[in-house]
């Protein structure tokens, strides 16, 4: 992969998008009665619906230009995977791998970073020890300035 990578713009144009289909996150309808109740969810998630939702998604995607990367089905992953945002912050320079507040996503950000690495991503570093982030927690408000909101799965 040339070095085309970098999220530090929330409003900036998009080129390439990282996603994990239904399929692979949420796997088969066993896996969605064990994990949805766990896992927070309102309700159990409708495999066949979200597959085709998410087909539309890539065609709006695919409709504006902008290369789609896939996350495979992972075993160390949960149907909250779908999330593709949470486990890393992309930078300009590489990725940073965060370290989940949320205990059963704990093997996303390492899934994550084995893509990455296969993508040719630079792995700048990772959150350690007792730090916790999730990319749903942070936003960019320029290019050199990230805001964290500080919570129970951020601190």
């Amino acid at each position: 992969m040339d070095k085309n990578y970098g999220a530090q713009s929330m409003v900036g144009r998009m080129t390439r998008v990282v996603v994990k289909r239904p399929a692979e996150a949420f796997v088969c309808a066993e896996k969605i009665e064990r994990e949805w109740r766990q896992l927070g969810f309102t309700a159990a998630p409708d495999l066949k619906r979200a597959s085709q939702e998410f087909s539309r998604l890539e065609e709006i995607l695919r409709q504006e230009g902008i290369e789609i990367l896939y996350l495979p089905a992972d075993e160390r992953t949960t149907l909250d995977s779908i999330y593709t945002h949470d486990p890393v912050l992309i930078t300009g320079a590489g990725a940073i791998i965060l370290q989940m507040g949320k205990r059963d996503r704990a093997g996303e950000p390492a899934a994550f970073e084995d893509a990455l690495k296969s993508w040719g991503v630079p792995i700048l570093g990772r959150l350690s020890g007792k730090a916790t982030a999730e990319g749903g927690d942070l936003l960019w408000l320029d290019e050199k300035t990230l805001i964290a909101g500080r919570g129970f799965r951020t601190n």
